[in-house]
């Protein structure tokens, strides 16, 4: 190899290293071929395409099994790029002789110019296309053939590099594209799913929530229907016991008797006639609803104090009322029927204090504001906390009313969403009645 083909090798190595950090074979094809004419000025190299791609004028590649083109005679415009596929490897078709150039054969071209030579630009799997060689190459040497043989080959090799590289980055963003879709289908039925579990576990829930009320109507009216036998039944004992002493007094002329048994049957009657008042209050809680509306519980609370002035002035009872309470939304007159049964059932248990008072404030609780109602009155055993809430249940029998009115109050209240309790820790330490209610519109529970 003499000085010139070194320097020749040496250039045409640079290049192939150049070309290899092109990322389109157009552009590897076109700096290659512009080297190729500059590297040898008395020769022509082009590329030349199958009629498809010449047509398309895009490069394509296929695989082997593409014959190659006839040879063009000189002057013949070459197309476009393109790629047809052959099994032809790095073959130097030269005028009218074959030249074998690598491992495969070479193919003859019936009447083309022996001036102009066909070299096929491909590998095992690939097939680029042909550079066309044009120009007198009588002269051409074997080691000069043998450089062009390997650079093409070198070409061939770089092409499918970066056709391989492209084509597995076409795949990798397919793949992509389907995982994206895939995940999305995946991620679309994961929310169904969980929205699928949610309304289920809802429903669920509400079903346990269901069968609860239910039991506690039923047991509540078992205790309803106990309780109104048991107290209706004892005005009528009374009434009836009476009435057969009234006949025999009667009968014996003791006016100042009848006069008494006559006064114990009003009484009964008086008795029986507020038994069957607070039931009927009592059903119609949750049925006969006026309209929800804003209500202001300082102004409430003032109206039930009001309504009591009488009682609590007699007792001597101190009323405050803490100018924070806040805006509930709610029926305005069964909120005042609450706040006016608590006041007056802190009066009828305010006993024997010095200086009695009531107060009606509010804390703040996990939930939202509780309000209450706290006096200073006899207290309430921890043993009947619950108690106390059921109809007509008194403590003290001596005391007036017939026992309906904390069980009206809990009825509103749980009407209104909200709920009811007392604190107390026992006899002589006063008493403090809780209970909570929307601060915002929410639908009031209708009871059937």
């Amino acid at each position: 190899m003499n000085m010139n083909t070194t320097h020749l090798a040496h250039d045409l190595f640079l290049l192939m290293l150049n070309l290899a950090q092109f990322k389109s074979r157009e552009r590897i094809l076109d700096v290659f071929l512009g080297a190729m004419n500059d590297l040898h000025p008395g020769l022509s190299f082009e590329f030349l395409a199958d009629e498809a791609g010449r047509e398309s004028g895009e490069l394509k590649v296929a695989t082997a099994g593409v014959s190659p083109p006839s040879i063009l005679p000189k002057g013949r415009e070459v197309g476009p790029l393109s790629s047809p596929r052959t099994e032809a490897s790095g073959s130097l078709l030269r005028g009218g002789e074959g030249l074998e150039v690598g491992s495969s054969q070479a193919e003859k071209s019936e009447g083309s110019d022996p001036d102009t030579s066909v070299i096929t630009i491909a590998t095992t799997q690939y097939t680029f296309g042909w550079i066309v060689v044009q120009g007198d190459q009588s002269e051409l040497q074997q080691e000069f053939l043998m450089l062009v043989r390997n650079a093409v080959r070198m070409l061939a090799l770089i092409l499918e590099n970066l056709t391989q590289a492209q084509l597995l980055a076409e795949e990798k963003l397919k793949a992509e594209e389907i995982v994206q879709e895939r995940t999305a289908k995946l991620v679309a039925a994961n929310k169904q799913l969980k929205r699928e579990m949610t309304r289920r576990e809802r429903i669920e829930a509400e079903r346990e929530a269901l069968i609860q009320e239910l039991e506690a109507k039923n047991a509540e009216l078992e205790q309803f229907t106990y309780t109104v036998s048991h107290d209706l039944k004892s005005p009528l004992v009374t009434v009836s016991g009476f009435l057969a002493l009234l006949q025999k007094d009667v009968a014996r002329g003791n006016l100042e008797q009848i006069q008494s048994d006559i006064m114990h049957i009003t009484d009964a009657t008086k008795k029986m006639r507020q038994l069957l008042d607070e039931l009927l209050a009592l059903s119609r809680i949750g049925r006969m609803i006026n309209p929800p509306e804003p209500a202001p519980m300082v102004a409430l609370t003032r109206d039930a104090v009001d309504m009591l002035a009488g009682q609590l002035e007699l007792q001597g009872i101190q009323v405050k009322i803490a100018e924070n309470l806040p805006v509930v939304y709610g029926d305005r007159v069964r909120l005042r029927q609450v706040l006016q049964n608590l006041i007056s059932n802190a009066v009828k248990f305010m006993g024997d204090q010095p200086n009695p008072y009531i107060e009606m404030g509010v804390r703040e609780g996990d939930n939202g504001p509780i309000l209450y109602v706290r006096d200073n009155g006899i207290g309430i055993d921890p043993r009947y906390h619950q108690k106390i809430f059921g109809l007509f249940e008194k403590l003290d029998p001596a005391t007036e009313g017939c026992g309906a009115g904390l069980a009206i109050a809990k009825r509103i209240v749980e009407a209104h969403g909200g709920r009811i309790w007392v604190e107390s820790e026992g006899q002589g330490l006063g008493s403090t009645f809780c209970f909570t209610l929307p601060e915002r519109s929410t639908p009031l529970k209708k009871e059937q």
